[in-house]
């Protein structure tokens, strides 16, 4: 879904869309450094995505506590996007992660 988002929302909104090394889709930017230890992730639906925000709450908090945070927000996700195998080595990586309850 928020592959939708990117396209539909362009004409007033720029997610800044990336891809991550070795996993699948496009994810909202920008696109953080990734240091073993040295990063959060947040991983949710639309409400973490930051749908028609410039700033998504991930992005407010990297500022906030001077940490990159990967925005792992998918539209229309529910809890078993998130069981993806190309996933799994950004989570052990994180320092820790944030999740939405769907």
């Amino acid at each position: 879904m928020s592959n939708f988002y990117f396209a539909a929302d362009r004409p007033f909104l720029d997610y800044a869309p990336y891809r991550l090394p070795g996993v699948g889709g496009l994810w909202r930017g920008p696109a953080p450094e990734l240091k073993p230890g040295r990063y959060a992730v947040a991983l949710g639906a639309s409400q973490t995505f930051g749908r028609f925000v410039e700033q998504p709450f991930p992005a407010l908090l990297a500022e906030r506590i001077g940490l990159p945070v990967l925005n792992l927000g998918i539209g229309g996700a529910g809890a078993f996007q998130f069981r993806r195998r190309d996933l799994q080595p950004l989570l052990d990586g994180a320092k820790f992660c944030i999740v939405q309850a769907m």
